[in-house]
């Protein structure tokens, strides 16, 4: 929440000002925060602000800066009428001092009209019809830096800001009476403070206001705003345009039903505008996380795992997660990601918000298991060297937690050759499941590498390889007839299901 009763005539502001400053107002819109700032008490020429002393004010039609930045909430002033000066004792009036000092308190009138700097921002040329809003021949066309179209207009509320009517104020031990459009920013800023801390808001900040004060004009005008159209009970001028006469008889900008640019949208009914408020900042939608089931992971094994989920109001959703096991994370748009480091079984809880007060959540169970362990391979056999008649056998296992087996690789040691005929493979190849059934499967020979793909992947098998798939050359036979050769070795290469692949060195006792 920000109030500020800071200002200068955008003729006069710094050329890099006002953009910096709309780049700051921007980003406290995108943080949810609601910023106040009074209109000028000036009337409709704010440049008057800054007349030279024993000179002439500066009476063009003008705007105070940063009230006239299309992401600040500016607040103009109103009188309110006590008894006496209306039959209605609780009206309000334009806040129009004209230029003169009423009964000792200096002139002043609520700031207002058409900024230089900036086109009309959606709230604005968007809003309902019955409000007024697009004034032709004064918004349209013209003072701003646009080749064509509507300008911004201010201001977009109004408080009570008359000094004769004003705030009672206690500093140093001493009370005292305050106005302004000084006065009248900070209590639209308290006035929603009260909102965000209300149960109807549910913890979700009113934010840049705007939006929501012209659509809720827009619907419940009468029971959310007081419209003042009242003239002045001092000036009598039903504009806020002080330095009127012979000479500047412009009269701008009047009081009209609706919007217009002495006091905006026009005052508050608090009782009414912060429910609707909230209704805006808050809607109640309904969230649902999709629930994806029991997960099973493995430690030192990636995860990733997108969770989906919908909101009855269409808002986006932010993701957040708790029990997830050790070494996952949860991005804000809901991707679990990361390597588990423990095994064991957690209850995860993924829960979304849409940003307006609802959320939703879902539970599931997450079992991590121990970390993979590499195939193995057993029952390794190599007969038939010496008589020339080659038989190669071993059983190969998956991995401990690990996925199944796809594919086995054979790299022969130097005196065993693969046939290059499909056919003597296909007749000296045979392959067993752990079951004893015959698996069915392909084989390649690229390299002297034999590959043998599994048509179906399988937790352990029994590969045989005998001749003419293999053959054996006379020096290794003679070799190991003579017993000259204890062991040969043999690379296996496993690829399991998720394409992890393991090679192996494999020794076996020839005979």
């Amino acid at each position: 929440m920000i109030s500020s009763s800071w200002g200068e005539c955008e003729e006069r502001t710094e050329a890099a000002a006002i953009p910096a400053e709309n780049t700051l107002l921007q980003e406290a819109a995108a943080q949810g925060q609601s910023f106040y700032i009074s209109s000028g008490d000036s009337g409709a020429e704010q440049c008057s602000q800054v007349a030279e002393k024993g000179k002439e004010p500066e009476r063009q039609l003008s705007v105070l800066n940063p009230a006239g930045q299309p992401f600040a909430t500016g607040v103009g002033g109103t009188t309110l009428i006590y008894p006496g000066n209306y039959e209605n004792k609780r009206a309000e009036s334009v806040w129009n001092d004209g230029s003169k000092e009423f009964r000792g308190a200096p002139y002043g009138g609520s700031g207002g009209g058409i900024s230089i700097e900036f086109g009309m921002p959606g709230y604005q040329s968007g809003a309902a019809a019955s409000l007024g809003v697009v004034k032709s021949g004064l918004s349209s066309g013209a003072p701003c830096h646009l080749a064509s179209g509507d300008c911004r207009e201010v201001p977009d509320v109004s408080a009570d800001a008359d000094l004769k009517t004003g705030y009672m104020t206690y500093t140093n031990g001493q009370w005292g009476v305050t106005g302004g459009t000084s006065a009248a920013a900070p209590l639209w800023a308290a006035l929603t403070a009260l909102a965000n801390s209300s149960p109807s808001c549910r913890g979700v900040p009113v934010g840049f206001a705007n939006p929501s004060l012209y659509a809720l004009a827009g619907s419940s005008y009468s029971s959310d705003f007081h419209d003042v159209t009242k003239a002045s009970f001092v000036s009598e001028q039903a504009s806020n345009d002080i330095y009127w006469g012979s000479q500047y008889e412009t009269k701008k900008f009047p009081v009209e039903t609706g919007y217009d640019m002495a006091t905006g949208l026009g005052t508050p009914d608090g009782e009414n505008l912060v429910p609707g408020l909230c209704a805006l900042a808050a809607p109640v939608y309904t969230v649902t996380v999709n629930n994806p089931g029991s997960q099973t992971a493995t430690v030192g094994r990636g995860v990733a795992l997108q969770i989906s989920g919908s909101d009855s109001g269409g808002a986006g959703l932010s993701y957040s997660a708790s029990g997830l096991p050790a070494g996952l994370t949860i991005s804000a748009s809901g991707l679990i990601t990361g390597t588990p480091t423990t095994a064991g079984t957690v209850t995860a809880t993924v829960a979304a918000n849409d940003g307006h007060g609802n959320s939703g959540a879902a539970q599931f169970a997450w079992t991590v298991k121990p970390a993979i362990g590499p195939p193995t391979v057993s029952r390794i056999s190599l007969g038939g060297i010496a008589k020339r008649n080659p038989r190669l056998a071993f059983t190969i296992s998956q991995g401990s937690n690990a996925p199944a087996l796809k594919s086995i690789a054979v790299a022969l040691p130097s005196g065993l050759t693969f046939s290059k005929s499909s056919r003597s493979l296909s007749k000296g190849v045979s392959v067993y499941g752990a079951n004893g059934k015959r698996v069915k499967f392909t084989l390649k020979l690229s390299r002297g590498i034999l590959t043998i793909s599994l048509k179906s992947a399988a937790s352990k098998v029994q590969v045989t390889i005998t001749s003419p798939a293999v053959s054996v050359g006379p020096s290794l036979a003679g070799k190991v007839k003579r017993r000259k050769v204890k062991s040969l070795g043999l690379l296996v290469t496993a690829v399991d299901t998720s394409h992890g692949q393991t090679r192996l060195v494999v020794a076996a006792k020839p005979s």
